[in-house]
């Protein structure tokens, strides 16, 4: 009865082998048949992003490109109408600032003399009003005439 037992427990076991690798190929079939449709999605949606990659590259070197012209477009415009103007008028023109006390800068080092004090009532200082004032008096005070 032993070489019994011993082709009972070979047949068992040999069924039991067959059985574990009857059922690991079904399961990794099944398993690698789901991660296979997973894939194929996959796979299709990076190709659709990959083209649309490509035409939104192709897409912004073309603006770039046209900007780049719009841009030299543009300046060769701002030449052309500068020279057309001629030197005179190249100066920018002041706008949109007030003439408010507020926004006037002063200079508190530097006295201005108004135009009209400027021709008439200046000090003009000379040899012989120094040498009749002496060296005593400013320059600021000049003698009365009676």
């Amino acid at each position: 009865m032993d070489k019994n037992m011993e082709l009972l427990w070979a047949k068992l076991e040999n069924k039991l082998n067959h059985q574990t690798l009857t059922i690991t190929t079904a399961v990794t079939t099944n398993v690698m048949e789901a991660i296979n449709d997973k894939m194929d999605l996959i796979i299709q949606e990076n190709k659709k992003l990959q083209t649309q990659i490509m035409k939104l590259e192709q897409k912004l070197d073309q603006m770039e490109i046209y900007e780049r012209k719009k841009n030299l477009v543009f300046f060769e415009l701002m030449k052309k109408q500068l020279n057309d103007l001629g030197p005179e008028k190249r100066k920018r023109e002041q706008i949109g600032s007030p003439n408010s006390p507020a926004h006037k800068r002063s200079n508190p080092n530097k006295t201005r003399i108004s135009s009209a004090t400027n021709t008439k009532d200046a000090i003009k200082p000379d040899l012989l009003n120094y040498v009749a004032r002496g060296r005593s008096s400013s320059l600021s005070e000049l003698p009365k005439n009676d």
